[in-house]
């Protein structure tokens, strides 16, 4: 769809562009054999449109479930808010997170793995560990530790730590952990500190009445249409409908 799209930008503003060096004559004569009449070509950037964004809102919909909420949380003013902050050689980056319904379920966190995963599981025999904990941020008890290599983070940026559903977690406070350990120059973790990187999940269930239905949709439709990237994707996609449409005229 977006190949398409651009394709069709690029070979209108081409012969656009040729027949305005040729004169009035030449413009109206290659306009006829090269472009698509201009009513044809605003119905095009429309269907193309809406294919594009149909696509991009799929992709950036996360959980399609509508019984699953989801809320995004920042991190500390402590951490680096860079883009990218490298888990090697420094103390567990600690994350606050504030659970807003019962049932959360798994905390997802945008990663990002320094070489390529292959390469390190054919040529390493301890790789570097990706340890995650999660706390009671009340009374420091430990609730939910797992652990796996680095490198299998590698393809999956925001990458998912599943907990044992709580089933009375609304309103309360935790602290996620992440630790990486035996890591090094070539084998080590990023992780992304953008405000757009940590989301909890929470298996809601629907209630009899159904009254909680309409709050599951709202809290989807809310997130997905927040997501910054699929709002510059939306952006960008308008740009070049408008420019499939301007070529045309």
């Amino acid at each position: 769809v977006i190949a398409f799209g651009l394709y069709k930008l690029i070979e209108n503003m081409y012969f656009l562009g040729r027949t305005k060096l040729k004169g009035k004559a030449q413009i109206v004569k290659k306009s006829r054999l090269y472009t698509i009449p201009y009513k044809s070509n605003h119905k095009l950037a429309f269907i193309w449109y809406i294919l594009f964004c149909s696509v991009f809102i799929f992709f950036y919909s996360q959980d399609r479930s509508f019984t699953v909420a989801l809320k995004r949380h920042k991190f500390p003013s402590s951490v680096p808010h860079n883009k990218y902050v490298p888990l090697l050689n420094r103390d567990p980056i600690l994350i606050p997170i504030k659970s807003s319904y019962e049932n959360l379920s798994s905390i997802r966190i945008h990663l990002d793995y320094k070489e390529d995963a292959i390469t390190t599981k054919n040529g390493k025999k301890n790789p570097a560990t990706l340890v995650f904990r999660l706390y009671d941020a009340g009374t420091n008890k430990l609730i939910s530790e797992s652990s796996r290599n680095a490198y299998l983070i590698d393809g999956t940026p925001r990458f998912p730590f599943g907990l044992s559903p709580i089933p009375d977690s609304k309103g309360k406070e935790y602290i996620a952990e992440l630790t990486l350990k035996n890591g090094d120059k070539n084998d080590y973790v990023l992780v992304n500190t953008t405000p757009t990187s940590i989301i909890s999940s929470y298996n809601i269930l629907k209630d009899k009445s159904g009254n909680n239905v309409p709050g599951l949709i709202a809290n989807k439709i809310y997130f997905t249409f927040t997501d910054l990237n699929l709002l510059f994707a939306l952006g960008f996609g308008a740009v070049v409908a408008i420019g499939i449409l301007r070529s045309a005229r």
